[in-house]
């Protein structure tokens, strides 16, 4: 994916307040993040958000909380539409995305989301103004 990667976010506080931040920006907008994988050592690189309107709802069901870790940020990949996580004693470093794919597949999912709303809405109007039995046609 080609992304337009702004300056990097520059985090120079304590644990706590870096999730925090990370979290807030994630809820916001896109982010690149780069971590050491726990596993192997090698690198891994994310491109991730937990803006509600861009997380697919089926996504949205299937991630099951856990038990909050200080050191853990939790984030929806968008490459590979699955929750993904990190700790934040392996990030080595974290960019704002402004790319207007991200933004524009952000928006059509949006405007789907809003659509299904709506159309719930008059099947609902139907069902519950519906057409009665006793009527007669003239």
């Amino acid at each position: 994916m080609n992304s337009v990667v702004d300056s990097p976010v520059v985090l120079d506080v304590t644990i706590a307040e870096q999730k925090r931040q990370i979290n807030a920006l994630l809820e916001m907008g896109f982010l690149k993040v780069l971590f050491t994988k726990k596993s192997d050592g090698s690198d891994r690189t994310i491109i991730g958000t937990k803006m509600v309107d861009y997380v697919p709802d089926f996504v949205k069901t299937a991630h099951k909380p856990r038990k909050e870790n200080e050191f853990i940020v939790t984030l929806f990949d968008v490459e590979k539409d699955e929750w993904r996580s990190f700790s934040l004693e392996n990030l080595k470093r974290i960019w704002v995305v402004n790319d207007p794919v991200l933004w524009g597949k952000a928006d059509q999912r949006l405007y789907e989301k809003e659509n299904a709303r709506e159309s719930e809405h008059y099947e609902a109007i139907i069902e519950v103004v519906g057409v009665s039995e006793d009527t007669t046609t003239i």
